[in-house]
Parts: C-alpha cells; structure tokens; sequence
C-alpha cells in the first residue's frame, strides 16, 4: 500500500485509517489483522472532507430494495440543493440488482443516471433487431427469431389495423420469401445481398434497408466500432461474430461524452482505481464471512473411495469436526473470505474525494446489540468505539464544507446530427474506430492521440521499428491518413530527445510492457525497461498532466526491480500530449 494518499480529503483518509485498524479484529488470522492494522495512509490535502454513516430500517430483502434507493434518493437531493452536480456523485453497489433497484427509483424521480446496464450495447433494441437479423440468414426457419424480427418492425415500421394477424401469416415463410412479403410496408431486402457481404459491410446494409437511424445512435456507432474491429482483427464470418458477440455482449457499452450532468452507478469490482468527488454506498451491509455458495476439494479416506480419490464438497462449519485436511482446508476458505470482504469495503470507501455516504441497516436484536457478523455490526460497533452511538439513524465525521466547483466547460462533444452510411463501393466514408474521436472533441482528440503513441511505442524497441508501428495501426483501423505525420512526430521527438534516444538506439536490450507479479499477486506493468548490466532505467510514458501519482507508481516499479536484485540507473516519465516531455523521478 502506497503511504500517501493523494486522493481523500483529510477527514475520510483519517477515518478510513482509524476505521480499518479498528476493523483489524474481525480476522481470525494473524497476518490478515497486522495488514489492516498497519495499513493507514498520510493525508496530503488539506481539505477537510466529510463522512456521513446511516442505517435504515427493513425487515426484509424487499423492503431493503425499496428503502435503500429512498435514502440514496433523499443524499442526491440534498447534495443538489447545495449547488453539487449529479456529474458529481457515483453510488457504489457490490452487486448488480442493487444498481438497478438504485437506478430505476432515481430515473422514476427524474435524477438522470449513468449505469454499465443502461449503457450497455445489448440493451439496444436496434442491436438486437441486427443480430436477429444475422441469425437469421443462418437459419431462416427459426420461428422464434422470425416473431423477434417482426415484433421489431411492428413497432415502427410495419403499419397494419391487425398485428396479430400479420405477424402469424409469415411464421412460416422461410429465406427471401419471409422478406418478400414485406415490400408493401416499402420494407427492401436481400438475403443474398446480405450474406455476399463482409460482416461490417453487412451490418451496415441492414442499417440501410431498414431505416435503422435517422439521427444520431451511440449504440449504433459503438456496435459498429465492435463490428469492425472484430472483422479487422481476424478472418471473420457471421457465425464467428455472433459467437464472440454471446461472450462478450455482457461488456460492451457506450462511452459517454464528458459533461453529462448524471449520476453514475457502478459495481465496487468497476470502480477500483477510480475516484469520485462524491460516494455513495448504499447496502452496505454484506457478511464479514461468507462461505455459503464456496465449495472444496477434497482428498475421499481411505474408505470411501472408488475409482476416484477426490470430491468437490459444498463448505459448511462441519468440515471443522471431520478429520484429515477437511478442518484446515474450511479455516484457509474463512480467512480468505473475511480478507475479501474487507478489501471490497476498503474499495469501497476510499474512492471519495470529497464526500463518503454510507447507508447500512439497523440491526439490531432485543437488547440492542449489533449484529457483528455483519457491516452493519462493525459501522455500529466503531461508532460506540468514538463514543458516538446514540441509536440514531445518521451519524456525521467533519463538516459537509463546499465542494470546489469544477470550471464550468461547454460539452466536450458536439451532439452528432446524423448518422451516415453508404456503400463502401462508393468510397463514401472513412471509417474511424477510436469512439472518442467521433465525438470531435480537441481534448478527446489529444488524449486519444496521446493514447495512440503510448500504444506503439509497446512495439518500438528501437527507432528502426518505426515504420512497421504506424504501419500496423493503420492496417487495425487505429490511425487516420490525416493524423499519421502528427503521429510521427511525437515519436520522432520521443526517440531522438536527448535524454532518450540512446534507450532507443539499435541493439539496446530493453522490454515493453512486460508484467512484474508481486508476492501478493498483484501485477505491475512499466512501459519500457531498458538493461545494462545489472542496471535498469524505467521509462514510463504518460498522456495527461504531470500528477503525483505517476511518481508513486514509477517508484513502485523501481522498489519491485530492486528487489530483483537490480540497480536502478534512471527513473525516467515521459508526457506525449505535447510533443515529449521528460521528468526524472
């Protein structure tokens, strides 16, 4: 853990240190509680910052998918009243039917919302009506998908006094026949036009026919960047797109420009790394161990073997009684299920900036003891621990002090008017698959191009690789004719900089993006290595403004390869947004 925090303002990173050594006691074992009690961070900023704990009050599951949502609402509410943007705010959720429950009583209250379901390409009715589609021309008798298609088209295309009837007169139609029979809704397409087609050019002749979009559609354009890529990436055909389709559909969701003013929701998993002016963590109130769905595998005695010596046995507190390895197997799962829910509640509450909201559940039983198998029980237990438990429902660390406004900026996208597609036999348009750059945002632009660089320079060892790099990124669709000679330069200016280019001259012994694996599983990956000896400098390349952090994460590489045994020659962060910066660390 780094042992400052650039993130949090002073009172949550105070609170979450305090909290989390008092937390320490949960474990059972040892070295789990001398991490959490050895874990705190040194506040850096001298805002304040604020916490705000409460409980609600449910009997049961349904009740807690109504009242959670209540309370989240009455925070945003609050938050609003004193000037601070929905933009602002992201509510943490560890499971997704949280999100969704959240999500759907605040778009009910008209409180916009930005979510991974509701941006979800799957959750496009026109994406879907295309994958019918396509699944169709595999197998034009499915009865199923032909009432999908058509249930699509009755929406808005197709206009008839009697669906019913309409609808089940072409059932039974098969191949081009089934698409015959719509030429008197001026509905005009080809099967074999389709199948004859690559997948993208398909895909967008389907676009066509149908009338698909008649203005702008993120979840058109971001299909048709997937589309593309895939098709660009391997020798692809339909059934191959609609298989990685099924596995990947579950992922794949539009980017939203900056400056939508909407609250975002995500699960905790989403947002590790992530920080937020304003959190939110409703539900919070997982077990401290949960062992309840975990199975073990386990060596069968002696006796009760066959042909097999083993079995996958569902955990249960049992297993302590039985003899052999069963007890230590079923203690090694309690400990490792504790340190999971207490690393999830730690991401959870060191994503705020600003402010940390955090709704549990009041329970408690007859004699107004708290549940300690519960986070419920461990907020409760802390707050009696500071002397602060009354039982109340709301409990406040700091001053609810002003949030600095961010300046206020004109939408960093201009809204597209329209969507265009032709033919590519007509040379119509220049397909552009990096989604931020359609926006046709100058600050968009920029990081995506300082993006850009950062990804070549994974295939540059030294400046003779050139070429070959901007060849390959044209060839994936990655770079523009029109940006090739901006690209150029910043690399040129990387490789020829003087304090860089001998890490670039031919023959040199350098690794890109290369991961180092810690003891404790966690990866780390620098840009480039560059050995001599048993020397290494660290080059780390970087799109944004310098930050802080980008020295703690340099640093973190060199303590890693100098515990490899490594002497570190130079520590060196290189910023691409403008030309090539360097910094040494």
């Amino acid at each position: 853990m780094l042992p400052n925090n650039y993130r949090s303002a002073r009172n949550i990173v105070n609170f979450n240190n305090d909290f989390f050594k008092f937390s320490a006691s949960c474990f059972d074992h040892v070295d789990h509680q001398t991490l959490f009690e050895n874990s705190g961070q040194q506040p850096t900023t001298e805002k304040d910052g604020y916490v705000n704990i409460s409980f609600v009050e449910a009997e049961n599951v349904e009740e807690e998918m109504e009242v959670y949502p209540q309370r989240v609402l009455e925070i945003i509410r609050n938050l609003e009243a004193e000037g601070i943007s929905k933009s602002s705010v992201c509510i943490l959720t560890r499971k997704r039917k949280e999100g969704i429950a959240i999500a759907s009583h605040l778009s009910e209250n008209d409180i916009s919302v930005i979510s991974a379901e509701s941006l979800l390409l799957n959750r496009s009715p026109e994406v879907g009506f295309i994958n019918d589609l396509l699944l169709f021309s595999l197998d034009s008798a499915d009865r199923e998908l032909k009432f999908q298609i058509l249930d699509f088209l009755l929406n808005d295309r197709i206009d008839t006094d009697n669906a019913f009837e309409y609808l089940s007169s072409r059932l039974d139609l098969e191949g081009q026949a089934f698409f015959d029979s719509l030429k008197g809704q001026d509905i005009h397409f080809d099967l074999e036009v389709l199948t004859s087609l690559s997948v993208y050019e398909g895909v967008e002749y389907i676009i066509r026919s149908f009338g698909l979009v008649k203005g702008s559609n993120a979840y058109l354009q971001f299909y048709l960047d997937f589309v593309f890529e895939v098709s660009s990436s391997a020798a692809s055909g339909i059934f191959e797109f609609l298989e990685l389709w099924e596995r990947k559909k579950d992922d794949l969701s539009i980017v939203v420009p900056e400056g939508e003013d909407a609250v975002q929701i995500m699960t905790i998993h989403r947002a590790k790394g992530l920080e937020f002016p304003v959190v939110i963590y409703p539900f919070a109130n997982s077990p401290i161990q949960d062992t309840g769905r975990e199975h073990l595998w386990m060596n069968l005695p002696e006796d009760l073997r066959s042909n097999i010596g083993v079995a996958y046995l569902k955990a249960s507190e049992k297993m302590k009684q039985w003899e052999g390895e069963a007890p230590h197997l079923y203690e090694q799962l309690c400990h490792n299920s504790q340190l999971d829910a207490l690393n999830v509640l730690y991401v959870a509450l060191t994503r705020p900036v600003d402010r940390l909201y955090v709704v549990s559940k009041m329970e408690l039983d007859k004699k107004g003891q708290e549940n300690s198998k519960k986070f419920s029980g461990l907020f409760i237990s802390y707050l009696r621990y500071l002397g602060k438990w009354t039982g109340a429902a709301e409990y406040e660390i700091g001053e609810a002090s002003e949030i600095p406004k961010e300046k206020s900026v004109t939408r960093s996208s201009i809204q597209q008017e329209e969507f265009y597609s032709s033919p590519t036999e007509s040379n119509g348009i220049s397909i552009v698959t990096r989604a931020g750059l359609l926006w046709d945002s100058t600050q968009q632009a920029a990081i995506e191009k300082g993006n850009l660089v950062h990804e070549l320079f994974a295939g540059i060892n030294s400046e003779n690789d050139v070429e070959q790099a901007l060849l390959n990124a044209r060839e994936e669709g990655l770079l523009k004719d029109q940006d090739e000679a901006e690209i150029r330069q910043v690399i040129n200016e990387v490789i020829q900089h003087p304090e860089l280019k001998n890490y670039y001259s031919e023959g040199v012994i350098n690794y890109n993006e290369r991961d180092l694996i810690l003891e404790t599983g966690e990866i780390l990956r620098p840009d480039r290595l560059n050995f001599k000896d048993n020397s290494v400098s660290i080059i780390d390349y970087k799109t944004g403004t310098e930050d802080p952090k980008h020295r703690e994460q340099i640093n973190a590489y060199a303590t890693v390869l100098e515990g490899m045994g490594y002497k570190i020659e130079k520590k060196l962060l290189v910023y691409l947004n403008k030309g090539a910066e360097v910094t040494f660390v």
